[in-house]
């Protein structure tokens, strides 16, 4: 007993000490040789490499996609002299609130749409471009303040060029279903974007006709007899400029060229459903059987009629369903009799990843005689998760299995010394 606690007490050879701090000294100095040789350029590398990561799937990749989108040519047989009108369409971007949106959802979502929106202007320029409503997620519950907040934001994430004509369209979520609606809500939708329930707009020739879907509601109430009575209004005025000339009705008339307009709204027309629609930002085949309910996932048969037999639409565009599709519509003659005529209607996909995980936006060509459009999709959100995960196996990996190796070396060869 008395032997193992002397052994234990003994103190330690002055040479055994010396040999310890020194290979303590020699330990540390060697990893931060290494440290300063090798390990942190490499770190730098990385950090830089991350960097580089994020400016491609924050900035990068929306060039990289929106490139691939081109503006349709018209043909040289129907084109007239002058260059045809180009133009951008989009649909429900729903800005997020404070109820229903996470920050974060909102902060993500904002900055996507910006991107897109101002990487489009960059590459496409163009002369105008339409919002086909659902500008915002709550403007139908947002008091004035909120609202005022909610336009400004608008405002800031689609800015454009002053030689760049915008118009927006009301949607449900803007102003409320027919039912929600009332003047005040109008009347402050009007006011900021300078438009009404039924509004026409001549560019180039060409003319837009932007109508508010949610006062074809059809039921005899007054903003619903208002905006009908509009339709009538410009259904006489482009029939005047249609000819025969000599019409007594027509004296009164403004006179300007004619040309078939194009219907900008927030309601498809009529269909039963979705189920004949293609296309990767189209809806799923179980949401595609689901049957339309009138008046609320589109327009009434009667209103559909209203509009295609009064105003005889070369193109309708549309939002609201958040899916893509493509439609064409048969148009009735004055016996209500089906014609050879058919009108073509693209409801577009929504503008948010929120909404639709393939989002896209249309550019047209324009002419009075002729159009064509093209549908641009949007870089999706699945890739850019992807690639940051990859990006970050692969980083991890690159910096710490050199790292670990070095370091493994390392102890080796201390131990060995030992």
């Amino acid at each position: 007993m008395y032997i193992l606690r002397y052994t234990f007490i003994a103190p330690v050879p002055q040479s055994l000490y010396n040999k310890t701090c020194y290979a303590r000294v020699f330990a540390a100095g060697t990893v931060h040789e290494m440290f300063t040789r090798q390990w942190l350029p490499r770190l730098m590398l990385f950090f830089g490499l991350c960097l580089t990561v994020l400016f491609y799937c924050e900035y990068l990749i929306y060039y990289v996609v929106l490139l691939q989108c081109r503006w349709p040519m018209l043909d040289k047989s129907s084109s007239e002299t002058t260059q045809p009108l180009r133009v951008i369409f989009l649909a429900d971007p729903h800005l997020l609130g404070h109820r229903t949106g996470h920050w974060f959802d909102k902060l993500r979502r904002e900055w996507q749409m910006y991107r897109t929106f101002q990487t489009a202007m960059t590459l496409f320029k163009p002369e105008m471009v339409f919002f086909l409503g659902d500008l915002f997620d709550e403007g139908q519950w947002a008091e004035n303040t909120e609202f005022k907040q909610y336009v400004n934001r608008f405002h800031e994430l689609f800015y454009h060029p002053k030689d760049t004509v915008v118009y927006a369209a009301m949607g449900n979520h803007d102003v409320g279903f027919h039912h929600l609606m009332d003047e005040y809500q109008l009347n402050r939708f009007k006011d900021h974007f300078e438009t009404s329930s039924v509004r026409m707009v001549r560019q180039n020739d060409n003319i837009f006709i932007l109508i508010n879907s949610m006062a074809l509601e059809g039921d005899g109430c007054d903003l619903c007899k208002q905006a009908e009575n509009e339709i009538q209004n410009i259904a006489k005025l482009l029939k005047c400029a249609k000819g025969p000339k000599g019409r007594k009705i027509c004296d009164q008339i403004e006179k300007m060229p004619y040309t078939q307009p194009i219907i900008l709204q927030h309601f498809p027309l009529y269909r039963k459903n979705d189920k004949n629609c293609t296309g990767p930002d189209s809806a799923s085949e179980e949401v595609k059987s689901v049957t339309f309910q009138p008046r609320w996932d589109c327009l009434s048969k009667n209103s559909t009629h209203l509009l295609l037999n009064s105003l005889s639409p070369r193109l309708v565009l549309s939002g609201h369903s958040h899916n893509f599709c493509e439609v064409r519509h048969p148009v009735h003659n004055v016996h209500k009799a089906v014609t050879d005529t058919q009108t073509l209607e693209w409801t577009l996909a929504s503008f948010s990843w929120r909404n639709n995980k393939n989002p896209s936006f249309v550019l047209g060509a324009i002419s009075n005689g002729d159009f064509k459009l093209n549908k641009c999709l949007m870089p999706r959100e699945l890739t850019v998760i992807w690639t940051y995960i990859i990006s970050a196996v692969t980083l991890l990996l690159w910096l710490f299995y050199p790292m670990s190796k070095a370091f493994t070396r390392w102890r080796r060869k201390g131990v060995k010394d030992s």
